[in-house]
């Protein structure tokens, strides 16, 4: 057998427990930052739907098809992971010139 037809197990059996649960945490701090710029409103609705559904499909896709071994999949990843992540980060700096410009004297 080359390989499985599941994601989830052919993480599980090439990377142990141990990287497959950093795996999910890595996926759920994506959403959870993701959700967190929305909730703030830095982020349009219809994005965030989008975003948010593209990882419904990505996780009901892997299931039954393991493509990460092929060029397709990791450029949708890259698209997906690389779009939600920036969000995050234009968070996490607006939030720090925030917090620098409260205490600057005027």
């Amino acid at each position: 057998m080359q390989h499985l037809h599941n994601t989830y197990l052919e993480l599980l059996l090439q990377v142990g427990v141990i990287g497959f649960v950093l795996a999910g945490v890595f996926i759920a701090a994506l959403l959870w930052g993701l959700a967190q710029v929305f909730w703030t409103g830095r982020l349009a609705a219809d994005l965030y739907l989008f975003l948010l559904l593209a990882f419904v499909l990505l996780s009901l896709w892997s299931p039954f098809d393991y493509r990460i071994l092929h060029q397709d999949w990791r450029f949708y990843w890259l698209l997906l992971a690389g779009t939600a992540f920036s969000f995050s980060l234009l968070a996490d700096n607006a939030t720090d010139s925030e917090d620098a410009s409260v205490g600057s004297p005027e």
